[in-house]
């Protein structure tokens, strides 16, 4: 099992801090942090079709939308895994709107 979090422009696959991107635009921080996630899945040989869960924290209800677009098109029409969307006061960093935790299941 791979566990793999995308903390929305804070750190970077090799773990160091980078500032938040897109700030006050909800979308661009959703494509941004599947960018990431798609890396680091790749770096451990798989895909996003090997995402059996995913929990997605945001910091408006308002970004519903626009992060439900996102995903969609991040999945590509693919099978969409089971996913929880929460609504939270805050994120690690001012700036950040959203925060996505995935977890895959790849054969060793």
């Amino acid at each position: 099992m791979l566990y793999n979090d995308a903390n929305f422009g804070f750190g970077t696959l090799a773990g160091a801090s980078a500032p938040v991107r897109h700030l006050g635009d909800p979308y661009q921080q959703c494509v941004y942090a599947y960018d990431k996630i798609k890396r680091s899945l790749a770096a451990h040989g798989a895909t996003l079709a090997d995402v059996v869960k995913q929990v997605v924290y945001v910091t408006d209800i308002r970004y519903q939308a626009p992060v439900g677009k996102c995903r969609s098109e991040a999945y590509a029409g693919g099978p969409i895994p089971a996913n929880t969307f929460l609504v939270i006061n805050g994120l690690a960093i001012q700036g950040m709107l959203l925060e996505i935790d995935v977890t895959a299941v790849v054969a060793k």
